[in-house]
């Protein structure tokens, strides 16, 4: 009898539109059964639904995972300063979530990450807002102007930006300037929810009006709890879309 000898053959098949139809859900539940790490599923779910751009045309992605599907968060770190955590404004509740703030910037790579930091001179009580609010604080130089030590330590020096005032025109105009070149999606946190973060939230929806912005109320933190409460009802009432 005459002795067979066989050959094993490697079939590399490329299936158009393949990775265009896979199952979201089918997706996240493979990753799951093999890692447990919830920042890491929270961020595969929201790449797979970031978008992509076809013949400069956005695109939703329902299903699939195509090639050039992810979209670029970054989230806006707003004062997270000393004098607003335990100093001249601090209070019981800033200090609670600062946790939260340092866990929620760490799901994100330290490029798409910014922050505010208001600044004022030395002469504050003679500006309209130390007329208004006669509480030094911030003033530039001082202890209480930094931003959290183990906060600051994960934020690029030149991703932050003073300010003198409440909202941040640099900031609104460079998210718009990220958002040309690529989709992005903004999420606020910080201090103080209804005085910085709600004016950052608009001033930033009047600039790009058709980027989704979000604020995770629980990394924010207002006034007097009723403000914090006010303003994320102001923020859901121009669209801002609040997570808890």
């Amino acid at each position: 009898m005459k002795k067979r000898n066989y050959t094993s053959y490697i079939l590399d098949a490329d299936i158009q539109g393949f990775f265009d139809h896979i199952d979201h859900e089918w997706a996240v539940k493979f990753v799951e059964s093999r890692i447990k790490d919830p920042n890491i599923i929270r961020l595969l779910r929201r790449m797979l639904k970031a978008g992509i751009m076809k013949d400069y045309t956005y695109e939703e992605t329902e299903e699939g995972s195509g090639q050039g599907s992810v979209c670029s968060p970054i989230i806006a770190n707003i004062y997270m300063q000393n004098d607003f955590i335990d100093g001249s404004l601090g209070t019981k509740e800033a200090e609670a979530i600062v946790p939260a703030v340092i866990e929620k910037i760490k799901e994100y790579p330290s490029q798409d990450v910014y922050a505010t930091r208001d600044t004022h001179p030395a002469d504050y009580l003679d500006t309209q807002e130390g007329r208004y609010l006669p509480l030094e604080h911030c003033i530039k130089g001082t202890p209480g102007w930094q931003i959290r030590d183990e906060i600051s330590e994960l934020i690029p020096e030149d991703h932050i930006f003073d300010k003198p005032t409440f909202g941040s025109v640099k900031l609104a105009e460079t998210a718009r300037k990220m958002n040309e070149e690529e989709p992005i999606e903004i999420e606020l946190v910080g201090l103080c929810t209804d005085i910085c973060v709600v004016s950052n939230a608009l001033l930033l929806k009047a600039f790009i009006p058709e980027v989704r912005i979000s604020v995770d109320s629980s990394g924010c933190a207002g006034v007097t709890p009723e403000k914090h409460m006010a303003a994320l009802e102001t923020m859901r009432s121009c669209q801002i879309q609040v997570n808890r």
